[in-house]
């Protein structure tokens, strides 16, 4: 008999709301209860992923990453990784790996500060404290002045989502004013360069589908527009939801750990090199948690396996032990 039951929490204001997680929803304890899943999180970039293991250690497999990663495992409470750069959190501590940069590079100096929560990519990161403020180091640090975060998502080239109570924001790299997301937003995914989406108190997706550069350098935005090529998907509720460092799709999680995704380049474009993502997705998993990459999806499966589909091999290809 499954004693486990699926537990999350939306929309509840000043809440630092995690992906859904299995708990035991009781009976006898002894001997031959469950033991605690295996993995804790999950966290998957562009081209590499890592996971939290119990005990604090971690794993990270794929294509790019930095020299030293073995050294960061331990006593680690939350890792997160990017394009170039690994960074993990030991209670309020926040140490980085990253590649080498002349003269220097500051994203190996983090600053201290009582963290609760990090994020990174492109050889940047941003921590949330427990006063609730936002910090950011490395290359081209971005720190505006967002009082208040409750929740805090790091996407591709320099992105930042936060929520505040039930209002979210995103801004990208060169932008001092935060873009708003519209309605009661329970959680915010990662930024898109095409597209910025969260979730709102209900569980459905809402998109703010403007180009990241439409203002700046609108000439960069591609001929595809977040509304028509990804919209919101299939409705209903969801309680965990990723958006790809680039591209034109999103997946997000059911209460039931069912995992839809939909977009043009989940489908696949007409005359692509490689097989779409739709033909690559497994049949038949449920997932307490998972995370898109650049051409890549995985998740952890609800007997504590690590399942990965797409395109590019090294990510792609889990380490046995975690299968």
């Amino acid at each position: 008999m499954n004693r486990f039951l699926l537990v999350v929490t939306l929309g509840v204001a000043g809440c630092s709301c995690s992906p859904p997680v299995l708990v035991d929803a009781g009976g006898d304890a002894g001997a031959d209860a469950p033991e605690a899943p295996r993995i804790l999180d999950l966290v998957v970039a562009d081209v590499a992923n890592c996971v939290l293991l119990r005990g604090g250690q971690i794993e990270c497999w794929g294509r790019g990453l930095p020299d030293g990663v073995t050294e960061l495992s331990g006593g680690v409470d939350q890792v997160v990784v990017g394009t170039s750069e690994v960074c993990v959190r030991r209670g309020p501590t926040v140490e980085c790996r990253g590649a080498p940069r002349a003269p220097s590079n500051p994203l190996l100096e983090p600053p201290s500060a009582d963290f609760v929560d990090i994020g990174a990519n492109n050889d940047r990161a941003c921590g949330r404290t427990s006063a609730r403020s936002l910090l950011c180091w490395g290359i081209s640090p971005l720190d505006p002045l967002v009082p208040n975060v409750d929740e805090l998502r790091v996407g591709s080239q320099g992105g930042v989502c936060v929520r505040n109570g039930m209002s979210g924001a995103c801004w990208f790299s060169g932008e001092t004013t935060p873009r708003a997301l519209l309605g009661e937003i329970a959680h915010v995914a990662r930024p898109n360069l095409w597209g910025r989406c969260a979730l709102d108190t209900a569980g459905e997706v809402v998109c703010d589908p403007t180009c990241a550069f439409a203002t700046t350098e609108p000439s960069l935005c591609p001929s595809d527009d977040w509304t028509t090529a990804v919209g919101t998907g299939p409705g209903g509720e969801f309680v965990q939801l990723d958006l790809p460092y680039l591209g034109f799709f999103a997946c997000g999680l059911r209460a039931t750990g069912a995992l839809e995704c939909w977009g043009l380049d989940y489908e696949g474009r007409p005359g692509a090199s490689h097989p779409s993502l739709r033909e690559l997705e497994p049949a038949g998993l449920t997932f307490r948690d998972f995370g898109i990459g650049g051409g890549h999806v995985c998740g952890v499966t609800t007997d504590d396996r690590v399942v990965c589909w797409g395109w590019v091999p090294e990510p792609v290809d889990v380490p046995a032990e975690l299968r």
